[in-house]
């Protein structure tokens, strides 16, 4: 006789998957774009040329992120940046 199936939710094995605001693609107009190229181009150019390591870059990264939401009244997170960079 089989078993009865379970109730619980099975985990899968690894890392489990990040449920933020990430998930959510950020709202872009001209003025967002505008800025974010002058914070990374511009304003904080001179931390990404310095960077030697992963984390430097990410910290960077953080600092862009942080200061277009303080310009713009926004939200945006590193990843929405940096994809929309890429």
């Amino acid at each position: 006789m089989a078993s009865p199936p379970s109730t619980r939710a099975t985990r899968g094995r690894g890392r489990p998957r990040n449920q933020d605001v990430d998930a959510v693609a950020a709202s872009w107009n001209d003025e967002d774009v505008r800025v974010l190229f002058e914070l990374r181009y511009k304003t904080v150019a001179t931390r990404f040329e310095g960077a030697k390591t992963s984390k430097q870059v990410n910290e960077a990264w953080s600092l862009v992120a942080s200061q277009l939401c303080v310009n713009r009244v926004k939200v945006f997170t590193t990843t929405q940046c940096r994809a929309k960079m890429g």
